[in-house]
């Protein structure tokens, strides 16, 4: 008997978010984006607020204004990304616009784990990822976060 394949959320959508994350960094402030992993949801933090040249209706539209050109020319070589511009309509398209929440100095991406809301709460306390590793500070206050290091994770349990 073979287990089936149930993904807790759409790769697709999770890909860009992480892409568009580390693409549009403010990395000149020192601070990584962030991965935040809950019972419920992920949460892609990245620094840093849109561009000058960048409209709220423009980022929702897909329109593509670089934070970092030379990191973006790197992905597009790598063929890790595109100057098209579907990451956020992709993730808009998944998820809604409701995805996205603009702080000060931060944009989070959210994305919903459907699967662990029908089978209940048993993952337990949110851990933190990061993209260097180490430890860092836990400004939430939760006990035992870690940070992660590498290009892919999976739940505990999982």
């Amino acid at each position: 008997m073979e287990r089936p394949e149930t993904p807790l959320f759409d790769n697709k959508a999770f890909r860009e978010a992480i892409i568009n994350a580390v693409l549009h960094n403010l990395w000149v402030s020192g601070n990584e984006p962030m991965i935040s992993v809950f019972s419920d949801r992920i949460e892609i933090l990245s620094r840093g607020t849109l561009p000058p040249a960048q409209t709220m209706e423009g980022f929702f539209l897909g329109e593509s204004v670089p934070v970092n050109e030379k990191l973006s020319e790197i992905f597009l070589q790598l063929h890790i990304s595109e100057k098209s511009g579907r990451g956020v309509p992709k993730i808009i398209e998944t998820y809604g616009r409701e995805a996205f929440t603009f702080r000060e100095n931060s944009i989070v991406v959210t994305i919903p784990l459907h699967r662990i809301k029908k089978i209940g709460n048993k993952v337990g306390n949110k851990v933190r990822y990061g993209l260097r590793g180490g430890t860092g500070a836990d400004p939430g206050g939760d006990r035992g976060a870690s940070e992660w290091s590498g290009t892919a994770f999976h739940l505990p349990g999982e």
